[in-house]
């Protein structure tokens, strides 16, 4: 169980998800855990771009709790991909970077998507679907130590 060190809760949670039954499973753990205070979904990486170019100008103006401290990003998604979304992701402001933790969530078989996603240094986390609730719970403390032990 996840329980919190500090009382401060993540802001916001993006998950970057089209299939439904994956994205209810990580709300429910999200919600379980009372780890958030909101999450927001993205059914592509287009989307999720222009919500994320939008939370950073409001972090620009001094608004820096806008900007999700976790994203969960899957890989295969309609549109703009995964892939596509991390170039257009890595043109961001460095503060929105330094802030958030992005977690791949994918049914990629390919090996060379795990070491592709986490050489690019925006990913801080790889993990295959489906996802254990254990796995993602160790995850989750190691992004955060400070907050959830």
């Amino acid at each position: 169980m996840i329980t919190t060190v500090n009382t401060e809760k993540l802001n916001s949670v993006l998950i970057i998800e089209d299939i439904y039954d994956d994205v209810f499973f990580l709300k429910r753990i999200l919600n379980r855990t009372n780890l958030t205070e909101s999450v927001h979904v993205c059914r592509d990486g287009s989307t999720a771009m222009e919500f994320l170019l939008e939370k950073s100008l409001e972090a620009a103006s001094g608004k820096f709790a806008a900007i999700p401290d976790l994203i969960f990003l899957d890989l295969r998604l309609p549109g703009m991909d995964g892939w596509d979304f991390l170039n257009a992701y890595s043109s961001l402001s460095s503060l929105s970077h330094e802030k958030t933790k992005l977690v791949i969530v994918t049914n990629s078989l390919n090996l060379g998507d795990q070491a592709r996603a986490l050489a690019s240094g925006l990913v801080d986390s790889y993990l295959m679907k489906p996802v254990e609730e254990q796995e993602f719970r160790k995850v989750i403390m190691g992004l955060f130590p400070d907050r959830f032990s």
